[in-house]
């Protein structure tokens, strides 16, 4: 695998492209998936705390026309009025059993036993005992001015209590009465602050997340620049180094400066062989050269004999003709 890595340089230079693509790609969809599993989860939680916001703001309207029905009704003893108070109910049961069957949070746990405590309590005792004393006053059987409250305690459904029942609607009077039907009140209130206080931390976790989100990214872009500084980076010198060398080379070698072989670069890629031939070239140029120099000096003294074969042959000559004078 390293051999046929090591034969293109176009591979290499392709690994290093495929090197930081992969990186960034891993990198990236890494802080892409988390940061939309956190921010979905985020999401989903924020809407669940809104359903439960208007589904209970919805449970206290009805709890609160339920009770303004029930007024009227004893005011204006009009029977017409049981069938909005039916409706009201049946509205009132729907909302708590939604309540009852998606408790997700603790205090939804508690939200829904409490109001279904109080819808019990006022179903089973208050509502009975108010529609009893209304037609008790319709039939004469009771003539009051103003509502006592023994009489309605007297109205009240002789049914098995439980003991252990969270809230109980006491008639011993009405101050106590009134404290007992208003305690849905403070039951809301208090629901409605603890999703106010996990909506305001589902939403500072998700700043957090888009925080932890941002140093995903820096630590992404850490990676890749490391990965170029690392690996890139000394892959790049290196080849542009031995290319340098190679063009360097050559030009001591165009002008006739370099006299000593050339060493090839060890590498299997392009590089290599170019390296390999210039090497071959460079050697076959040196070896004709000094070739070249050895045959010149030869020439040289045999041109340096002749001269002198001629010098003395011409000098012989001269004697010759001289002695054939003196005869």
């Amino acid at each position: 695998m390293r051999k046929w890595f090591n034969q293109k340089i176009s591979r290499q230079i392709m690994s290093s492209f495929y090197l930081i693509l992969i990186t960034l790609s891993i990198s990236s969809l890494a802080a892409y998936f988390y940061t939309n599993h956190q921010v979905t989860d985020a999401k989903q939680e924020l809407d669940a705390i809104s359903l439960r916001e208007d589904r209970a703001t919805k449970l206290w309207d009805d709890w609160q026309s339920l009770q303004y029905e029930m007024r009227g009704y004893i005011v204006f003893g009009d029977d017409a009025v049981l069938d909005v108070i039916d409706e009201k109910k049946a509205s009132l049961e729907q909302q708590t059993a939604w309540f009852e069957k998606n408790r997700l949070y603790k205090a939804d746990q508690i939200y829904a036993s409490d109001i279904r405590s109080l819808y019990n309590s006022y179903t089973n005792f208050v509502m009975p005992s108010l529609i009893k004393y209304v037609q008790a006053k319709q039939s004469g059987t009771i003539d009051e001015r103003f509502l006592q409250m023994p009489s309605l305690k007297a109205m009240m459904p002789q049914v098995p209590r439980d003991p252990n029942r969270k809230f109980k609607m006491n008639a011993s009077n009405s101050e106590t009465m009134r404290k007992s039907v208003n305690t849905m009140e403070s039951t809301f209130t208090n629901y409605r602050s603890s999703l106010r206080a996990k909506e305001l931390g589902a939403k500072e976790q998700l700043v957090t997340q888009t925080k932890y989100a941002e140093w995903i990214w820096l630590v992404n872009l850490l990676v890749l620049f490391l990965v170029i500084l690392l690996i890139v980076r000394p892959f790049i010198e290196r080849t542009t180094r031995q290319i340098h060398l190679l063009s360097k080379e050559s030009k001591l070698l165009a002008s006739g400066e370099h006299t000593l072989p050339l060493i090839p670069l060890n590498r299997a890629d392009e590089i290599g062989e170019l390296s390999k031939s210039f090497h071959q070239m460079a050697t076959a140029l040196i070896e004709n050269k000094h070739q070249l120099m050895s045959t010149n000096v030869n020439l040289e003294d045999a041109l340096k004999l002749t001269q002198r074969n001629e010098s003395h042959l011409r000098l012989r000559n001269q004697l010759t003709e001289t002695t054939g004078i003196a005869r």
